[in-house]
């Protein structure tokens, strides 16, 4: 028997079982293996999910109905606001050319005055029985842009009237604990509304953020499925 028919019968024994065999001499290769590993292309994907379709849609809505459930039981939170603008006291005219820097040191104790327990305690005198500056101290807080001489007074309060209440009454006190400081003149230029639409959970938002949590993690339950059972 010639030497490279030799070598011909040697390779053809190891085919399956190495990786390519090549003989310079003879002048042929052998194929390394008979197991072949499919290149990922999105043609192979979509073939994939298709087969494991039912694993998931299972998925997917058990996720969407899971997150439909926390959506109805999460309490809503309706939330009203002013806005107050702290405007120089022009009475004091040696005080104008200041006003800048004045301002911006005054504003987080402004903020903080807000929910403070000399503003909450009138504020729930105000609103009458049942109503405690204690309670309020978790419904009320006042938000400030930075280098603007505005406070933004905000309520929080499962009822949208009682939040358009508490928030008024809190802007009241507010301007009222401010008047005839010499420093700042009060101005609200944006009253308390009764809002229509709660502020938490937001329910656009949410549905979005669970259908695409659901398609999410149906898709990839369906491949993870292919790849531990690919029968």
């Amino acid at each position: 028997m010639a030497e490279s028919e030799i070598r011909l019968a040697q390779a053809t024994k190891i085919v399956g079982s190495g990786p390519l065999w090549h003989d310079q001499s003879a002048g042929f290769s052998v194929s390394a293996s008979n197991g072949h590993h499919q290149a990922v292309t999105p043609q192979r994907v979509v073939r994939v999910l298709w087969r494991r379709k039912v694993v998931c849609l299972v998925v997917a809505g058990v996720v969407f109905l899971a997150g439909i459930g926390w959506l109805v039981t999460r309490h809503k939170v309706y939330e009203s606001s002013s806005s107050v603008a702290l405007l120089p006291d022009t009475s004091d005219s040696g005080a104008l050319p200041d006003y800048p820097s004045l301002i911006s040191s005054l504003i987080p104790t402004y903020v903080q005055l807000v929910s403070s327990p000399r503003i909450l305690d009138r504020v729930a005198t105000s609103m009458g029985s049942g109503v405690s500056a204690a309670s309020l101290a978790g419904e009320v807080h006042a938000e400030s842009l930075s280098n603007a001489a505005v406070v933004t007074i905000v309520a929080q309060s499962p009822d949208p009237v009682m939040a358009q209440r508490v928030a008024a009454k809190t802007t009241v006190a507010f301007v009222s604990a401010l008047t005839d400081n010499g420093v700042v003149v009060p101005q609200v230029y944006s009253s308390p509304t009764v809002p229509d639409q709660p502020s938490f959970p937001k329910i656009p938002l949410s549905l979005a953020a669970i259908t695409v949590l659901a398609l999410v993690l149906g898709l990839a339950s369906g491949l993870a499925w292919d790849s531990l059972d690919p029968r």
